[in-house]
């Protein structure tokens, strides 16, 4: 009687036991039945920026509010203007740059100079901006003094990517140039001069490729020398022509909004110097007792928003280069290497056997 009293209860113990696992087993799988239900457009709609991946050009304005970004390229503004010798400022009433130039000599000498100050002066700060942007759009912000340690030490590349791109259109020139040489050997005729250009066109093509797309090649190769973990000259400049002309309409896209972005914050900038030369200048006319506002106030005062528009410019290339990097080639616009362990490279293991 005990026996059968006690088979029971145990068997009543594993009817509970079975009825509380199959509970159980259906609670998971209604649960992931849910998260069955998050596929395709329902996942990745999870968070607006998500759905709409141009809103992280809006984070990346953060960088323009940044004093010491927005200082940086200030002060490369202003070093730049000491470099174009030739340029004078009228302060009375206007706020344009006028150019004194006397001869072919003086244009070829600005030229040169504004080149080379150019590069020289706004790499830096320039992909400093876009790291920047960059990592306030991917949601993973770094201090000032890590993003310029990083772009400092890949100051080199920045400067080597627009002369590796004069270097290579040159020696396409050259070609170009020894192509128009074959029809004056001889005195053969203008017949060989158009057959030799005709021949050579596959290499003007290709010249007007790599010239033309510089114009945004150049900006998205900065943004991929500061970003990537090992980045490589030739790589990143791959990586610019290969998103201009795989991804150009969203390109286009988001250059427009990044466009409005900048111009809203070209404005702002205006409105807060304007206010700033009005109401200060003002206050210094009535503590100096002269009716004359100091130059060198206007002067400085009148390349803020210069900087501004141009912090804000560079911190959208960064944005918009991991868009197209996620347009391209899938990859998560959170993916970028923010700290010591994430710029790591994982170890080659070694496939020697053991002796």
């Amino acid at each position: 009687m005990s026996d059968s009293n006690e088979n029971r209860s145990s068997d009543q113990a594993k009817g509970d036991a079975g009825g509380d696992a199959s509970v159980q087993n259906g609670s998971d799988a209604q649960a992931f039945a849910g998260y069955d239900l998050e596929t395709g457009v329902l996942q990745r709609v999870r968070r607006w920026r998500d759905a709409i991946p141009a809103l992280v050009l809006i984070d990346a304005l953060r960088v323009s509010g940044s004093p010491l970004y927005v200082g940086l390229i200030w002060i490369a503004i202003s070093i730049f203007s000491f470099l174009s010798l030739p340029v004078s400022i009228a302060i009375s009433g206007e706020t344009t740059l006028r150019l004194s130039i006397d001869g072919i000599d003086d244009l070829r000498l600005w030229s040169l100079v504004a080149t080379i100050g150019l590069i020289l002066v706004g790499t830096l700060p320039a992909g400093l901006a876009a790291r920047g942007g960059a990592c306030y759009a991917a949601g993973r912000t770094q201090s000032f003094t890590e993003n310029g340690r990083v772009v400092f030490a890949r100051w080199l590349q920045l400067f080597a990517i627009p002369l590796t791109l004069v270097a290579i259109t040159a020696g396409l020139s050259v070609a170009m140039v020894s192509a128009g040489a074959i029809g004056r050997i001889g005195g053969n005729g203008s017949w060989l001069v158009e057959a030799t250009a005709i021949a050579a066109l596959p290499i003007a093509i290709l010249i007007g490729l790599i010239a033309g797309g510089a114009v945004a090649a150049i900006p998205l190769a900065i943004a991929a020398a500061v970003l990537e973990k090992q980045p490589d000259v030739l790589d990143c400049l791959s990586r610019g022509y290969e998103y201009l002309f795989r991804r150009p309409i969203y390109l286009l896209f988001y250059a427009i909004c990044a466009t409005l972005l900048v111009a809203t914050v070209w404005q702002l900038a205006n409105l807060v110097v304007g206010a700033a030369i009005l109401i200060g200048g003002w206050g210094l006319q009535i503590g100096s007792g002269d009716r004359t506002v100091p130059r060198g106030f206007q002067w400085f005062l009148l390349r803020l928003p210069p900087a501004v528009a141009l912090t804000a410019c560079w911190g959208q290339v960064g944005a918009i280069y991991l868009l197209m990097r996620q347009a391209a080639n899938d990859q998560e616009v959170e993916d970028i290497a923010t700290s010591p362990t994430d710029a790591k490279v994982a170890e080659i293991p070694n496939l020697k056997a053991e002796i």
